[in-house]
């Protein structure tokens, strides 16, 4: 009984590592997707996108200046979305624009040092802030944040998936002209 068993997984390990000799795999090679319904089998077409410039590509926008005319203060979320985990006692949040046309007024409001504020009764570490340019997004790296991280920290969040949501609440200035403007659908 325990035999057969022994002899199926070393069949799955050799095929495990003949498909570890062929990859990586390009797309092509992975052929069309199929979706079967019933008896019914069709291809599906993924059109072919183009590459993410990479950042020497496409230089950053300027921060600019403080817009001009009226603002307002309005929570980040009206503006980004946000995602965020660990890496031992460091929180990472990820700030994704929701529309393209925010990034400079993220960039501009969102800094190093309104995040530091932000967190500080909860990090005491420094705060770096990464771009990520083709997704219009910046990821912000809060060192000493976790309380020794995982099941080191007393915390009730340990693992910082709530910082996210947190950073969302700080406030930015918009100019009020861009909250009359249509949503982009």
């Amino acid at each position: 009984m325990f035999a057969s068993c022994f002899q199926n997984t070393s069949a799955a390990m050799k095929n495990a590592r003949i498909a570890r000799l062929k990859w990586p795999m390009s797309k092509a090679a992975l052929g069309a997707p199929r979706v079967t319904l019933d008896e019914m089998v069709f291809d599906i077409d993924v059109p072919r996108g183009s590459p993410v410039p990479t950042p020497k590509d496409a230089p950053l926008e300027p921060v600019g200046e403080a817009p001009h005319g009226a603002t307002i203060s309005v929570p980040l979320i009206c503006l980004a979305l946000a995602r965020s985990g660990d890496k031992g006692d460091s929180s990472n949040i990820a700030i994704i624009a929701r529309d393209p046309a925010c990034v400079r007024i993220l960039r501009r409001e969102v800094t190093v040092e309104r995040m530091a504020e932000h967190f500080r009764d909860l990090v005491s570490g420094p705060v770096r802030r990464f771009e990520a340019p083709g997704l219009n997004a910046f990821n912000f790296l809060l060192e000493n944040a976790l309380g020794g991280g995982g099941m080191a920290s007393l915390r009730i969040d340990p693992q910082g998936k709530a910082y996210g949501q947190m950073a969302l609440e700080m406030t930015v200035n918009v100019p009020a002209d861009l909250l009359t403007q249509k949503a982009p659908v």
